[in-house]
């Protein structure tokens, strides 16, 4: 979920990458959460006891999607993602994403041009260490064509700001 940048709210992301016969991934953040920021700390009380629930195990945030992860992140990898998983996860996304979604309609756009500025730049450095990470472009290409997977990617699933 983008939001508006002009009101300084995180970006939500959840990923799930699950293969037949291999292991799964599953990541849940809001990012970019400055620090002081009212948003600092509420995906973790959120998410609460999520990576004992499951049958994942949580991993650190690789230092190259360190820009496009929040230390808050949770990255869990399965050997097995099962039917008692799945449950799982979406009550998680649920937990966190209804409040999110809430509070996101509370925000107002910020009238401080230095906080402004500096939320806007943020966002765009989250975006951009985003796209240059997409696991899916690899997909997309071999069944669409390069060309296909890098519009889609960069004008529809991780957009910049206008």
């Amino acid at each position: 979920v983008f939001p508006r940048i002009d009101t300084g709210a995180p970006i939500f992301g959840v990923d799930l990458v699950a293969r037949a016969g291999s292991s799964s991934l599953f990541g849940v953040d809001l990012s970019p959460v400055p620090e002081g920021a009212s948003w600092r700390g509420e995906l973790r009380a959120r998410l609460g006891d999520a990576d004992e629930r499951l049958s994942g195990a949580s991993i650190p945030v690789p230092v190259y999607l360190a820009k496009a992860f929040s230390e808050e992140s949770l990255l869990m990898r399965f050997e097995v993602f099962d039917a008692k998983d799945a449950r799982e996860l979406l009550d998680i996304i649920e937990s966190v994403l209804g409040p999110y979604l809430a509070r996101l309609l509370e925000c107002e756009p910020m009238r401080d041009e230095v906080a402004l500025k500096a939320a806007t730049s943020r966002h765009l450095e989250y975006i951009s260490g985003h796209r240059a990470n997409i696991t899916g472009q690899r997909l997309l290409s071999s069944a669409f064509g390069e060309q296909f997977a890098r519009d889609f990617l960069a004008d529809v699933f991780v957009p910049m700001p206008r």
